[in-house]
Formats: structure tokens, sequence, C-alpha cells
């Protein structure tokens, strides 16, 4: 069997559980229609065909995760340190132990090249542990762990988490220098970006 025969059989694996169940929003720890029960079909650039049915979210999904986001924070502000690094390595770890199924289904998506996706999903893994080592050590002064804000963009919903790094903000898995296109299958809980004002 080919590379290529094998990296599609590899692809079409990851993607069945997308295409059998969709994909829903992730609102306050559950994964949930969307309110008005509207979905929308999500093609591959590579082939024009389906890849998955998406609760198509709208301002109550978004009003909802805002609110969970919020009822949140306080815990998460509380949290220690050390706690917090626990998490983000946690996090950090899951991504690497999924690194070839975010990197094969993302290349389905965005018709990138599976070496790069490879190399980007590891890279997202990165972005937590960055945030991880710096955090830690300042916990409690005026920076920061002391004021981070939280930002809604629910007017351009991403289809991956957004974090901040030292060569700015983006979504977990895009390429340094490259913007991301709007990916329309995000939860709404997955357009808030957290932003630290150093």
């Amino acid at each position: 069997m080919t590379d290529l025969n094998t990296n599609i059989e590899k692809a079409q694996s990851y993607l069945a559980r997308f295409r059998q169940d969709g994909v829903l929003n992730h609102i306050n720890g559950q994964a949930v229609g969307a309110d008005s029960g509207e979905q929308f079909e999500v093609i591959s650039p590579i082939d024009l065909e389906p890849i998955a049915k998406v609760a198509r979210g709208g301002a109550s999904d978004i009003d909802k995760a805002a609110k969970a986001a919020k009822a949140s924070f306080a815990a998460w502000a509380a949290m220690p340190g050390k706690e917090r690094k626990k998490l983000l390595h946690r996090i950090a770890n899951a991504i690497e132990a999924r690194a070839e199924e975010i990197a094969f289904v993302e290349s389905v998506d965005t018709g990138q090249a599976i070496r790069f996706m490879s190399k980007a999903a590891l890279r997202g893994a990165e972005n937590f542990r960055f945030f991880l080592r710096i955090g830690h050590p300042w916990r409690g002064t005026a920076n920061l762990c002391a004021h981070p804000t939280s930002s809604m963009s629910p007017a351009a919903p991403q289809s991956a988490p957004w974090a901040s790094s030292p060569r700015g903000t983006r979504p977990l898995c895009s390429p340094p220098g490259k913007l991301p296109r709007p990916w329309p299958q995000a939860a709404p809980s997955c357009t808030s970006q957290l932003s630290f004002h150093l």
C-alpha cells in the first residue's frame, strides 16, 4: 500500500466519529446541539466531499457559553499556580497524544499537507507549555495571573481554541505568519480567547 493510500485510510478512520455523530457545541463541559436544532455541513476542500454535520450555534448558544465561562472564572482565578500548571500539562499531553489524529482531521478540513499539520498540532501543545512556564511564577502579582481578560468573538467563530503566544494570538494549530480562514464548525465556547496584558 502506498503512503497516500495509508494516509487516506488513517484520515477516514479519524473522521468516522465526526461523520457518525456530527460536531456539537461544547458549553459548560457538555457536548450539546444548537438551541435552534440547526446544523450545517462541512465540506473538505480536498475532494469537496462532506466531512460532518455541525451544530449551528446562534446567539442563545453564545450567551450560554459566555455565562458558563463567566461562572467558572472565579474558581480558575483562585486556583493555585501549581494546580494550573498541572492542568496545562495535562492539556498539552493530551494534544501530543492525539497529534496524529488532529493533523489528519485538520488536513482534510483545511486542505493543508499532513507534514505541515503534524507540526502545527504539536505547536498547539507548545502554546499551553509556554503559558505554564510563564504564568506560575507570577501568581498573585499585578500581571499575567492577576489580570487576565477574556475576549469573546462571536461574529467570527473559529474551529480551534485560541491562544496567545510570543508570536501573537492565533488558533492553537495555526502556523506563524499565517492568518486562519474562518472555520465555521466551532462551538460558540471555542470563540473565547484568553488574552493577557503584560
